[in-house]
Formats: structure tokens, C-alpha cells, sequence
């Protein structure tokens, strides 16, 4: 058990269903018996990580968008 399985109790997880490339199920089923880990677990873990790695960048296009209206008048004296 990872430190991420332990900071999701049971009840606050439920089931879905989607699917995956027979390539992906094949290497989480490897990765699972590897890892004594469910792969429900890995793919929790995986999606928290790529929801954090979207989330910066939505964060960094905020500040850039924010940056830009706010000195605009002075990014195009220096375009010209």
C-alpha cells in the first residue's frame, strides 16, 4: 500500500467503467502483480498527477492572459 492509497478511505471511491488500449491494460496488469498494488490504485494515482499537471498549466495561462491585458499598452509600444 502507497502513501496515496492511504489517503482515500474506501467510502469515498466509487466504481466506473471506461476503457483502455489493450497495449495500457496489459502494463497495468504488469505493473499491478509488480507493485502489489491494485490497479485501481495506479490508476487513481495516475489521474490525480495528470489532473495536477493540467491544473499548472491552466494556472500558468490565467497569470500569462492576466499579465498581457494588464500591460498591453506597454507590450505594444515595445512590438513597435
Amino acid at each position: 500500500m502507497t502513501d496515496h492509497d492511504k489517503e482515500i478511505p474506501m467510502n469515498n471511491k466509487e466504481k466506473f467503467s471506461s476503457k483502455l488500449s489493450k497495449a495500457n491494460i496489459e502494463a497495468l496488469k504488469t505493473l499491478s502483480k509488480e507493485s502489489s498494488r491494485h490497479i485501481s490504485s495506479l490508476l487513481d494515482e495516475a489521474v490525480s498527477e495528470y489532473l495536477k499537471r493540467v491544473g499548472v498549466r491552466q494556472t500558468f495561462k490565467d497569470a500569462s492572459k492576466e499579465i498581457i491585458e494588464e500591460h498591453s499598452a506597454l507590450l505594444k509600444r515595445l512590438a513597435s
